[in-house]
């Protein structure tokens, strides 16, 4: 993610399954859909041709409301069903896993330090602020 100083997410990528060996690259170069790609090794993306079809948009984590105070609900879209939802700091630790059973998901954040953290599922990222 790219935030800016009051944390607003100005770009963000959230990377599907990955092809050994292959880059994955905004084409245009670094404006267009994400494709995977034989590696252009500091070159333009556009000088390589794309190996696979563009990747949909991945799925999308909504976290609400952000900033959280006592508690914390995410919308999980049914594509995540299956992965675990994990929530660490900015240090890494972690501090919430829980599977994904259901489309929302409550977390009491009431007892966590004030601070910016990361929720991720499967493939899916997303930022919240604990005040």
């Amino acid at each position: 993610m790219l935030l800016d100083p009051s944390l607003n997410i100005l770009d963000e990528v959230t990377f599907d399954a990955q092809t050994t060996d292959m880059g994955y690259a905004r084409v245009p170069n670094g404006t267009g859909a994400f494709v995977i790609q034989n590696p252009t090794f500091n070159a333009n993306n556009e000088s390589v041709t794309g190996t696979t079809t563009l990747y949909e948009k991945a799925p999308v984590i909504r976290a609400y409301p952000n900033p959280a105070h006592q508690t914390l609900n995410l919308a999980l879209p049914d594509q995540l069903a299956g992965y675990k939802v994990e929530v660490r700091n900015v240090t890494g630790q972690l501090i919430h896993v829980t599977p994904h059973t259901t489309e929302t998901l409550s977390v009491d954040v009431s007892q966590w330090p004030a601070g910016l953290y990361v929720v991720r599922c499967g493939a899916a990222v997303c930022s919240v602020v604990v005040r």
